[in-house]
């Protein structure tokens, strides 16, 4: 029902070209294990499994790329996926290197802020459940990057109000819009000036100057 396996360049056209308009590419869905489904009830998806710090599949989340009005699937509870899960923990370095992440809403802004270089984590909503803010907590420093708009206030006062005492600084990082839009509309560069305006350091080398790419935004 899912292809995980494939190269990126064999995807369905349609889903390849979604993705590419957006600013997404092999490298990214890479990173994330990204696959796609094409029949049954997650068809005409992309399908992000969200894996835990050892790399186990805890759940997934499966975005149309055919305009369906429902733009996100995930599974309920019922089948035992793990929905306090944090998309990205799979790229987080061992717990004594734990120095910053970046926290978003939704599975693209993650994968636009892992792709412009930092440490990321996706809560999948608009609201912290214990598990995830007990993930969080492991970080010395938290940059919430969530969406700029009631729900993304919201959340950010929410999960500042959880961490604050775990955490050794949290900010809030109120982008111009959000980061998977930022990425598309206005590349990598804007979005590490949105999170290096507020202090976040580019950490993990992918783009900026650790790699040649480009140093404008740190």
């Amino acid at each position: 029902e899912v292809e995980m396996a494939r190269p990126f360049s064999e995807w369905p056209s349609a889903a390849r070209a979604y993705l590419e308009g957006r600013k997404f590419g092999a490298e990214d869905m890479a990173r994330f294990g990204a696959g796609y489904a094409v029949d049954g009830k997650l068809a005409g998806r992309i399908v992000l499994p969200v894996l835990d710090y050892q790399g186990r599949i805890t759940s997934y989340a499966a975005r149309s790329f055919l305009g369906d009005e429902r733009r996100y699937l995930e599974p309920a509870a019922a089948t035992g996926a793990d929905r306090s899960a944090v998309l990205g923990e799979h790229l987080w370095p061992s717990p004594e290197e734990r120095t910053e992440l970046v926290v978003v809403e939704g599975p693209f802004d993650a994968i636009a802020a892992d792709a412009a270089g930092f440490f990321v984590g996706a809560v999948r909503g608009s609201s912290v459940s214990t598990d995830q803010a007990l993930s969080l907590a492991t970080w010395k420093r938290v940059v919430i990057a969530t969406d700029p708009d009631d729900a993304g206030d919201a959340a950010a006062e929410e999960i500042k109000g959880v961490l604050a005492r775990h955490v050794e600084q949290v900010e809030r990082c109120r982008p111009v819009a959000d980061l998977a839009q930022l990425l598309q509309y206005w590349g990598h560069a804007a979005v590490q000036r949105s999170i290096a305006g507020h202090g976040g350091v580019c950490v993990s080398g992918r783009f900026g100057s650790a790699d040649g790419r480009t140093d404008a935004a740190v």
